[in-house]
């Protein structure tokens, strides 16, 4: 564990402390002065050294803030050598739909299925990539897990990208071809399993999908995410124009014999993950150290309105 700073440099805004400091001194020996010259009482010592201490805690904490502060928690673990999962995630319109306005999305969904099948093998590599009428990488294998957490929260969405023509269904899962034919997975990596979340509103399997994916030696898990009776709400108001499409069952399905694969419900989700753990196996592993940074500056900014409240409150600068 080590402590660095991103911007050392700006931590000399802590000079700009230095004045409502030297004020607030300046103050209290002409206030001394005064008060002997009138032979008044002094005031009670603790309030007058809360208040200066409060005036340098904020300097203090202000630069250290200015600074950028970050805490490197770096820790050595076990990576396999020989696995690797890609997790390929429909984001075409119709994974806008929901149950409600306020109930969470088939995208939703499927994000959270994602990082749940993640966490069952975490000493293996993942990689992250969209589909809508092509298919994207966003993230390649890595055994990182923040980063692929937040590959997943800021960088894949809905239609971003759009597909390339919507002159006929915005999904194509025969677009996952692109995933047997380029270098998705590591060079060499004997265990590759395909983790593809998908409606199933897509159009029909072709023959060159599954020779691609077998000629890759890759292992296909599909989990249909889709309810009946859902609708696009981007609005208070679903969308009229999108219906469910009760076919999506039968598409997964064929899909899956297509390409000796299996494929489960979002309400299996237990079984998609115990599929998972048994195409990944067991397997060689080696030590690989991941970088978890913490970063200071939003603490440090907190805590130094603390002692500001308590200058303002005073109000005797």
């Amino acid at each position: 564990m080590s402590l660095s700073f991103l911007t050392p440099v700006a931590a000399l805004a802590t000079l700009a402390g230095l004045l409502p400091l030297a004020v607030h001194l300046r103050r209290e020996r002409r206030a001394r002065t005064v008060r002997a010259a009138l032979r008044l009482p002094a005031p009670v010592p603790a309030s007058d050294r809360t208040l200066l201490a409060a005036l340098v805690a904020i300097p203090l904490l202000t630069g250290l803030a200015a600074a950028q502060p970050v805490l490197d928690r770096a820790e050595a673990r076990q990576e396999r050598t020989d696995a690797e999962i890609v997790f390929v995630f429909d984001t075409s319109r119709s994974m806008y739909a929901s149950a409600g306005v306020r109930e969470p999305t088939r995208f939703d969904r499927a994000r959270r299925i994602a990082n749940e099948v993640r966490a069952a093998v975490p000493q293996v590599r993942a990689g992250v990539a969209s589909l809508t009428d092509r298919t994207l990488p966003h993230l390649f294998p890595t055994v990182d897990g923040f980063t692929f957490r937040s590959t997943l929260a800021r960088s894949i969405a809905i239609e971003r990208p759009p597909p390339s023509s919507y002159a006929r269904l915005a999904t194509d899962l025969n677009a996952l071809t692109a995933v047997g034919r380029q270098s998705y997975f590591s060079p060499g990596t004997a265990k590759r399993v395909l983790v593809v979340l998908t409606d199933g509103e897509s159009e029909k399997v072709r023959v060159g999908l599954p020779v691609a994916l077998r000629r890759a030696g890759i292992r296909t898990i599909l989990v249909h995410v889709w309810r009946p009776r859902e609708a696009i709400f981007l609005t208070a108001r679903a969308e009229r124009e999108y219906r469910p499409d009760p076919s999506s069952r039968e598409t997964v399905r064929q899909f899956a014999a297509a390409v000796a694969g299996a494929a489960f419900s979002e309400d299996e989700l237990s079984a998609a993950v115990e599929r998972a753990r048994t195409e990944i196996g067991s397997g060689p592993t080696r030590p690989r150290a991941q970088r978890d940074l913490l970063a200071l500056m939003p603490y440090a900014t907190l805590a130094a309105a603390f002692p500001l409240a308590l200058v303002l409150r005073r109000r005797n600068l």
